[in-house]
């Protein structure tokens, strides 16, 4: 049976729509990341952090995630981005923001 599919379409995601018509948004993109992460496909793993990050903006960690990964698949731009990003985040950690700081990602 194919009762609890979510329905996959083609093209951009509407992060806001997806989060509210699939409960399992998070968890299901989480798993994702994780997937394509261990397959070695950072750009695909950077995509999926950047769609949680989008869905998450009160938290560093997606942000984070989604520099590392960008980093990791050789997008030094995106992960530039992110890390600034993650960053300027209300829960970020004081040495992400202190490193960020002396990276030049911030002012000082």
């Amino acid at each position: 049976t194919l009762s609890g599919w979510v329905r996959v379409h083609p093209g951009p995601e509407n992060v806001a729509a997806a989060l509210a018509g699939n409960p399992r948004w998070v968890t299901d993109h989480e798993a994702l990341a994780a997937a394509f992460s261990t397959a070695g496909d950072f750009a695909a793993a950077a995509a999926e952090h950047a769609k949680l990050a989008e869905a998450r903006p009160e938290l560093s960690e997606p942000a984070f995630d989604a520099a590392a990964a960008a980093a990791l698949a050789g997008d030094e731009a995106a992960a530039l981005r992110w890390a600034r990003e993650a960053a300027r985040r209300p829960d970020a950690r004081p040495e992400l923001v202190q490193a960020a700081r002396e990276a030049g990602l911030l002012p000082r």
